[in-house]
C-alpha cells in the first residue's frame, strides 16, 4: 500500500487521479491530502479500540485483533514523502 501511495506502484496514476477528482469535488487543496489520510489511518487504526468499547458496553467480551492501519499510520508519518506533505501526490511529474 504504501508503494502505492509512492507512486511506486503501476496503480499508483490510478489512485492519485482518484485522490485529486475527490478532492476537487469537495474544494479541498491538493496540499492537504496527506494530512487527511494521516487522519483517515488513525481512524482506521483505532478501530479494534472503539470495537472493544461497544462489545463491553453490550456486556460482550471483545475479540483482541489489530487493525493494518495500526502499521500503515505509523509508517506513513516516518516516511519522508508521505506523512502529512504526501509530497510523492504533490510532485508535478505524477
Amino acid at each position: 500500500m504504501l508503494a502505492l501511495c509512492r507512486g511506486e506502484d503501476p496503480d499508483s496514476a490510478w489512485l492519485y487521479a482518484h485522490v485529486r477528482r475527490a478532492l476537487a469535488a469537495v474544494d479541498v487543496p491538493l496540499v492537504h491530502a496527506g494530512a487527511l489520510a494521516m487522519i483517515a489511518f488513525a481512524t482506521w487504526a483505532s478501530m479494534p479500540v472503539v470495537h472493544a468499547e461497544l462489545v463491553l458496553a453490550e456486556g460482550g467480551t471483545p475479540a483482541t485483533w489489530r487493525s493494518a492501519a495500526d502499521v500503515v499510520a505509523s509508517a506513513w508519518v516516518q516516511a519522508p514523502d508521505l506523512g502529512a506533505r504526501w509530497t510523492a501526490l504533490t510532485r508535478e511529474d505524477c
